[in-house]
């Protein structure tokens, strides 16, 4: 009986010298358990927005960037290149013709006194008020389309003061090389000359390219335009029948 005691006793003694207390360390081979997390797409690195390269034609018709408020064609309408002539057309009108004068003019009842459209003097035919041309009757628009136009007698102001004229030859054809003073780009206006009565005049010495813009006050019979030769360039006003030179441009 002192034998069982005894036993009884070892045990409890054993039990009660057990380490009580944290666990030991995992094994190697055990891993802790992470938290899991929802993977990401990788981050593309921002970059700056590039600018889209500018197109240098518009329709098919190449146009300069001189930094004005609009751009200029490269060429007349007409023409297919710089040094180029291209058409004559009265003001107002959007086809050629072999005559230039009144009796034809398709604004007028054949004499500049009755005109039928574009007039703000009632002693010179039926007031309208028109003062620059409709799309309808632009030269540049009906032959080029898309965007192009006639530029406005303020347009061809802007072109006239705030570029250099310097007179010169390409390719034989004598005319203005024309240097923007914003961001030197140039463009060459060939001294194209004018028609008159079924004459040609001017060709290699002067030129005289239409404006948009008919005379503000009077005579409405009269329309601007750029007027130059080797020594000159200026603001001129002309009766709107003369056959004269398109230089396009775009907004």
């Amino acid at each position: 009986m002192k034998r069982i005691f005894f036993y009884l006793f070892v045990c409890l003694l054993c039990v009660a010298c057990e380490p009580s207390g944290p666990q030991p360390p995992a094994e190697d081979n055990q891993t802790e358990q992470e938290t899991p997390v929802t993977p990401q797409e990788p981050q593309e690195e921002e970059k700056p927005a590039l600018p889209e390269k500018l197109p240098t034609n518009a329709n098919g018709y190449a146009f300069v960037d001189l930094g004005l408020s609009v751009k200029w064609a490269s060429y007349n309408v007409g023409a297919n290149k710089p040094e180029e002539y291209g058409n004559y057309f009265a003001w107002g009108e959007v086809t050629p013709t072999d005559d230039y004068s009144w009796e034809v003019y398709k604004w007028c009842e054949s004499d500049w006194t009755k005109l039928t459209k574009y007039c703000v003097n009632a002693d010179l035919g039926v007031v309208d008020n028109k003062k620059v041309l409709e799309l309808a009757d632009d030269a540049a628009r009906a032959n080029w389309g898309g965007d192009w136009r006639m530029p406005t007698v303020l347009e061809q102001d802007e072109l006239r003061e705030q570029c250099t004229w310097q007179w010169t030859v390409v390719n034989g054809v004598n005319g203005y090389k024309v240097i923007s003073s914003k961001n030197g780009n140039f463009i060459f206006l060939p001294a194209a000359g004018w028609k008159n009565d079924g004459f040609i005049s001017g060709q290699g010495t002067n030129g005289a390219y239409w404006s948009a813009s008919i005379v503000a006050e009077w005579p409405s019979s009269n329309a601007e335009y750029i007027s130059f030769y080797d020594k000159n360039v200026i603001k001129q006003n002309i009766f709107r029948y003369f056959g004269q030179v398109v230089r396009a441009v775009l907004p």
